[in-house]
This record gives structure tokens, C-alpha cells and sequence, in this order.
């Protein structure tokens, strides 16, 4: 089981549910806080599943993220879906470059 940390307010506890070593890994959300005030449900994420699918040839890689679970229904879908953005955004930064930027200002 992992506990994961994204800024000072929001947390996840996530167990690993599958590994194909190159391939896929998928984390099911066990524990959660999106301790963001405008939030009613502030534990939307218990229950889903974020996958990470990879691919790889001679000259590229592809990562998949797939959030199982994240659906235009639920009240955190649009700034969690800003987040998963900016996250994917800083990794490929960060594997072109050695830096990354996963946080944005208001700590989301």
C-alpha cells in the first residue's frame, strides 16, 4: 500500500492491484482528501482505479493514463481532470529535460 501526497491538502492511499513489468500498472484508491473547500464530496476518488498503460518501439514510448472511476458526473471531474494535466504535463517535462513542474500554484 502507498500513500501519495500532492501538495499540502490533498492525499491518496493506494494499493497496487496489477503489474505486467514494461507494460501496465494499476492502483486502486483506497483512502483519498481533495481537501478543496468548493468540494462537497471531497473523497471522490475511493473506489477508482488509475491506470498506466506503456508501450514502447525502437524510437518512441507511449504512456496511457486511464482514471477508472473520473467521470464527467462526479463534482471533482473538471479540477481533477485540470490536475491530471498538469501531471502528465511536468512527467513528459521532466523526462525530456530532468525537471518537472507537477504542482500548480494553488497547490492542486
Amino acid at each position: 500500500m502507498y500513500l501519495l501526497r500532492f501538495g499540502d491538502n490533498i492525499h491518496k492511499t493506494m494499493r497496487v492491484k496489477e503489474v505486467i513489468p514494461g507494460s501496465r500498472i494499476s492502483w486502486y484508491v483506497e483512502d483519498s482528501l481533495i481537501a478543496i473547500p468548493t468540494l462537497k464530496n471531497q473523497k471522490e476518488w475511493i473506489g477508482t482505479t488509475i491506470v498506466w498503460e506503456m508501450e514502447q518501439n525502437e524510437s518512441s514510448g507511449l504512456l496511457r493514463l486511464t482514471h477508472v472511476g473520473l467521470q464527467p458526473s462526479i463534482e471533482c471531474y473538471e479540477v481533477c481532470s485540470v490536475g491530471w494535466e498538469q501531471f502528465i504535463s511536468s512527467l513528459k517535462l521532466f523526462l525530456e529535460t530532468g525537471k518537472g513542474n507537477p504542482y500548480l500554484k494553488n497547490g492542486i
